[in-house]
């Protein structure tokens, strides 16, 4: 807390956060099953969510905390297994994924490779967002 000499007190602003939430399409056709990550194009701690089956998902900066920070980031997506059995299958190569998500992974699979960026500066309910 910072007081001045006339008595008045003020706290320090912390970092806003705005919520996203949005639809990830591919082809037209929503993308399920996927996490979306959203990572700073200068670095620092990203924000994710899990796509469900219509494709929708919230972004998440930690457990605590929704939403994302104000600035440009790298968008990109990973198959995330659901339980142990669906892990062992993925890592053994012996779980067939969707055409759709397998090229999807081709081109946005890490922040080195994706040519998806996006721009946040206020709160998006509704962020489309399109992988063609």
């Amino acid at each position: 807390m910072i007081c001045g000499v006339t008595g008045g007190c003020s706290r320090a602003a912390g970092p806003v956060f705005y919520p996203v939430s949005g639809t990830l399409n591919r082809a037209g056709e929503p993308l399920a099953d996927v996490r979306v990550h959203f990572e700073p194009v200068t670095g620092g701690r990203p924000s994710s969510g899990k796509a469900d089956a219509d494709g929708r998902f919230s972004l998440l900066y930690s457990a605590d905390k929704d939403g994302v920070l104000s600035g440009d980031y790298k968008v990109w997506i990973e198959f995330v297994p659901e339980t142990p059995q669906e892990e062992m299958q993925f890592r053994a190569g012996k779980l067939a994924l969707s055409k759709e998500v397998q090229e999807a992974l081709k081109k946005y699979g890490s922040a080195k490779v994706t040519p998806l960026k996006q721009s946040i500066q206020k709160a998006e309910p509704n962020l489309v967002l399109n992988l063609d």
